[in-house]
This record gives C-alpha cells, sequence and structure tokens, in this order.
C-alpha cells in the first residue's frame, strides 16, 4: 500500500483525463480492484474502453455496448492496431 493514496488516485485521474482510451485486461480467476475503479472513471468520462477477459465472474459493466471486447491482448492489437504476430 502507498503512503499517500490522495496523490496517488490523483495521478491515475489526471492520467484517465488525458487519455484517449482506457483497456481492462484480466486473467481468468484475477481478482481486480483498483482497476475497476479506474475503468468505472474511464466509464463516467466516456472514454473508449477495451476489455480483454473471461466474462465469468467480471465487472458486469464489460457487457456495456460501449465495451469493444477481444477474447486475447493479440486480437486486440491485430484488429485495432493492425499488428499481426
Amino acid at each position: 500500500r502507498l503512503s499517500d493514496q490522495t496523490s496517488h488516485w490523483n495521478s491515475i485521474l489526471e492520467d484517465i483525463q488525458n487519455s484517449d482510451a482506457l483497456l481492462l485486461y484480466s486473467e481468468p480467476g484475477e481478482i481486480q480492484k483498483g482497476a475497476l475503479a479506474e475503468f468505472g472513471i474511464a466509464f463516467a468520462l466516456g472514454k473508449k474502453l477495451f476489455y480483454v477477459g473471461p466474462l465469468e465472474d467480471s465487472l458486469t459493466a464489460v457487457e456495456h455496448e460501449k465495451v469493444v471486447r477481444y477474447p486475447s491482448l493479440e486480437e486486440l492489437l491485430r484488429v485495432e492496431c493492425g499488428v499481426s504476430g
């Protein structure tokens, strides 16, 4: 845990405000904490949202029509960035 959570979260908020999009990545069985808050901030600010991970046990908001879901990072990079590999 960081000693100064206010500065930490102010920095995160600024980063999200200055971003074009947010990617939430989750492995099966992984528990998300701060990433869910970041996702919520980006969602509220109208940022473009991407989700890579399982739907089971995930945040229900990843099923919102504004969220672009991909089965893998490789697929996201291929479709969104034209990266093949």
